[in-house]
């Protein structure tokens, strides 16, 4: 969540698509309620940046697994590919449901209530907010919500210490909350909340979860929230709210930092969610079995070279005899589902067994992993140290609890952080500037230099010859010491003539012509060329020879 530039929003989303991510949030996202005729249109609507910035507008995002009711069109299948293939590398037996949610501020709504005629929304003075405040705007928003649905949205509403379930009916654990304050916004959101039987996860998971989601020189403040069903609430583990400048501090990358790639001043909002499902139920079998399917994270993970398998993979003595006993353990047993899981594992962890002493593979965990930092040139120690100041400011005004203590804290950390920006500024400038002016100095007196200047501006592009050749019948070998034998053997033999038979055809027809080109000269009518037999004079070599940059040629 935060503020971000368009082509900011492009790449943050080209890189969660390549992630374990099912939604994003961005302040600079599409926000307005699209009708469903619009939205079967163009289902990626919302998912795209406002020409203008601002808090003018207010919206609802798409969701997996809704079917349309209006004609498809080439928008709304690329969507429904990227549904599926979501749904597939997850597992997910059934629609899954994602939403992200906009509200503007308190003090810029200026729409009308909801117009179940349009299905729109109209802009009017009256004030008042359809989204939470209407309940046929909530009942059409979640008519369709009947699976597993969760809501991650910036709803811009303060609640304090209001109660978002009922305690005659709701068996919902209470939650704690660290800011005190409730709007107008948060007092229709908690109605809202009651009447859907969707609660937020805020406040019920430990202290990691109870705490400000926007902190910026304005102030601190609870607007941002992830509201789930009440039925699915145990399903959400370790929620938890990471301010953005602790991701910063943690991935160490400040120096990243320049006047068009500002810290939000959201937080993220995490939490796990282990997706139970019935798989009896879904297969058709009276027998019903809960079965919680969690994605793991492999902390030691291997990235195994599979082109470079060797001969004597799975051939070894030990390797048949398992085998064979998974084979006799298969023709026994009595087919049931968790047999057959049991073998399927086993079976499993012997190839990976294998793999592992076999296959050659590199270390790709967290520890390892090479990232790609595009470091600022201009960063100095300097700028480190205003960045270190600035995170101690920020987290004394968060631990700060009294009036005037807050007061004054809240009024340091501005003060740090607008210096930081200023300084950031300064240096950015400065270093453009003189990276100007060297540019236009080479460029008078060093030609060559200056265009070798101009392609460091450029992307970067790497020159790797790949250490893997074909060695016959599609076999790909990747050891340096074949592949240079290879290249030697090729290269030695390229100019080669391996085939000495010539084309009797074509030499019997050049030996044809050339006698009687010798016979044509033998006649005594015969008369020889005298321009083409001539001597080459050097004033006809000069003439033709000048070259275009006006040197002498020396003869």
């Amino acid at each position: 969540m935060g503020n971000c530039s368009s082509v900011e929003f492009k790449e943050l989303s080209n890189r969660i698509q390549k992630t374990r991510v099912l939604g994003i949030i961005s302040g600079d996202a599409e926000s307005r309620f699209l009708s469903p005729q619009e939205l079967v249109q163009d289902p990626n609507a919302l998912l795209k940046p406002r020409k203008k910035t601002g808090d003018d507008s207010f919206g609802l995002s798409l969701r997996y697994g809704f079917t349309p009711k209006i004609g498809t069109t080439p928008q709304y299948e690329k969507f429904l590919e990227r549904k599926n293939k979501i749904t597939k590398q997850r597992k997910l037996p059934r629609p899954f449901y994602m939403n992200v949610i906009y509200q503007v501020r308190q003090s810029k709504i200026n729409i009308d209530p909801y117009d179940s005629d349009t299905r729109g929304f109209k802009a009017n003075s009256t004030g008042k907010l359809p989204l939470l405040e209407n309940n046929m705007a909530a009942r059409n928003i979640m008519k369709h919500f009947q699976r597993d649905t969760k809501s991650q949205s910036d709803f811009n509403s303060r609640i304090g210490h209001l109660n978002d379930f009922n305690f005659e009916f709701d068996n919902i654990c209470e939650r704690t909350t660290i800011d005190s304050v409730c709007n107008k916004h948060g007092q229709v959101f908690v109605e809202f909340l009651t009447d859907s039987k969707f609660c937020v996860l805020n406040g019920r998971f430990g202290e990691k979860s109870n705490q400000y989601t926007s902190i910026s020189s304005r102030g601190k403040s609870v607007v941002d929230y992830i509201c789930v069903p009440h039925d699915i609430i145990g399903s959400c583990k370790d929620f938890k709210i990471v301010p953005c400048g602790d991701v910063v501090g943690a991935e160490g990358i400040q120096n990243l930092i320049d006047t068009r790639c500002k810290i939000p001043d959201h937080a993220f909002l995490v939490f796990d969610y282990h997706y139970r499902y019935n798989l009896n139920s879904e297969l058709g079998n009276g027998n019903k079995t809960d079965i919680n399917n969690d994605v793991k994270t492999d902390q030691n993970r291997k990235h195994f070279k599979l082109r470079s398998i060797p001969a004597d993979f799975m051939c070894s003595d030990i390797i048949k005899q398992t085998i064979n006993e998974l084979i006799r353990t298969i023709e026994i047993c009595r087919e049931e589902q968790g047999e057959i899981d049991s073998i399927y594992a086993a079976f499993c962890d012997t190839v990976f067994r294998e793999m592992e002493d076999k296959v050659p593979f590199t270390d790709c965990s967290k520890r390892t992993r090479r990232k790609f930092r595009n470091d600022k040139p201009f960063w100095n120690d300097e700028l480190s140290q205003l960045w270190k100041n600035m995170r101690d400011k920020e987290k004394a005004f968060l631990k700060t609890n009294g009036h005037g203590a807050r007061r004054k804290a809240r009024t340091e950390f501005s003060t740090s952080q607008k210096t930081f920006d200023n300084r950031l500024r300064f240096l950015e400038r400065k270093y453009k500037s003189n990276l100007a002016l060297d540019i236009e100095k080479v460029s008078t007196d060093n030609p060559r230099k200056f265009w070798d200047e101009l392609n460091k501006l450029g992307p970067k592009r790497k020159k790797d010859i790949p250490m893997e050749c074909d060695i016959g019948s599609g076999n790909i070998t990747c050891d340096k010491s074949e592949v240079l034998q290879k290249w030697e053997y090729d290269f030695s033999n390229l100019y080669k003539k391996v085939n000495t038979t010539s084309d009797d055809i074509f030499y019997a027809h050049a030996m044809q012509h050339k006698q009687l080109l010798e016979d044509n000269m033998l006649d005594p009518l015969f008369e020889p060329n005298g321009k083409l037999n001539g001597t080459i004079l050097i004033e006809e070599v000069s003439g033709s020879t000048k070259p275009a940059d006006g040197t002498v040629m020396e003869y």
